[in-house]
């Protein structure tokens, strides 16, 4: 009989040893399973981090080409980088997600990726904006995400229905923090045609001065009265189109240049 069959029949000769082994296993995995730590979302250490960088002006495949896929090589590169997610905005953004593996240090992987990053600005065009580094806290991540579509309600009356929800579940027990994201804000755009405004002289700078002139609101104090205090205020903020056409840019002896 080899030493297995003989620890079977060590068991099988004294039964009431095997009960005994076995309430006193059942005993231990109860104390270790109540000794246990337990937490609903475990803090694990892994470091994830948010790079933008703007490049004012650029298409996408300038964005795409100038500034992502170079940045891309190099954050790769990077000592402990798990993967990279990256992509380029019309307009000119570029926006990476760059996460390490778990157990790295978040304040070391931060500093190796702020440096690598800034030493290797020379790759990339004239005109790109500082990066901005954002650490991203596992916590953040949304436990609900809510869509609303319509058929009928267009881009900006559906923000304006997002954030009016948003104000009703700020109301629901336990809601801590709602963001809302997409549909389009309601804004007036310019666009400029260089040719014109190097034919009168006139610069971007210029267009914006007078906005900051036009578009503009002040609390003046208050006038007191038998009645009480009234309030003084002085408001020029642009609504519509024609508010902005009609902007004043330029003053001079030619007469005044208007945005329109």
């Amino acid at each position: 009989m080899n030493w297995t069959g003989k620890l079977a029949s060590i068991f099988v000769r004294n039964g009431n040893l095997s009960l005994i082994l076995v309430i006193a296993f059942f005993i231990w995995g109860l104390i270790s399973f109540l000794a246990t730590p337990k937490q609903y979302n475990p803090k694990i250490t892994a470091p994830s981090f948010e790079i933008i960088i703007d490049y004012p002006g650029a298409d996408k495949n300038e964005v795409l080409e100038e500034v992502t896929k170079p940045l891309e090589n190099v954050v790769s590169d990077i000592v402990g980088v798990e993967d990279i997610y990256s992509y380029s905005v019309k307009g000119g953004r570029a926006v990476f997600t760059v996460n390490f593996y778990v157990g790295e240090d978040p304040d070391s992987a931060k500093i190796t990726l702020d440096d690598r990053i800034r030493s290797n600005m020379h790759r990339i065009p004239v005109g790109v904006n500082e990066p901005v580094i954002r650490s991203i806290d596992p916590d953040d991540v949304p436990v609900l995400t809510i869509a609303v579509t319509s058929e009928d309600a267009d881009p900006v009356s559906l923000r304006k229905f997002g954030f009016k929800l948003r104000d009703r579940l700020r109301m629901v027990k336990g809601a801590s923090n709602i963001n809302v994201t997409g549909g389009r804000r309601k804004e007036l755009a310019i666009v400029v045609d260089p040719f014109k405004l190097e034919k009168i002289g006139i610069g971007l700078m210029d267009i914006e001065n007078a906005l900051a002139r036009d578009n503009i609101y002040i609390h003046s104090g208050y006038i007191k009265n038998k009645s009480g205090y009234i309030p003084l205020e002085a408001s020029s903020l642009i609504r519509k189109p024609s508010a902005l056409e009609n902007s004043v840019v330029v003053t001079g002896d030619y007469g005044q240049i208007l945005l329109k």
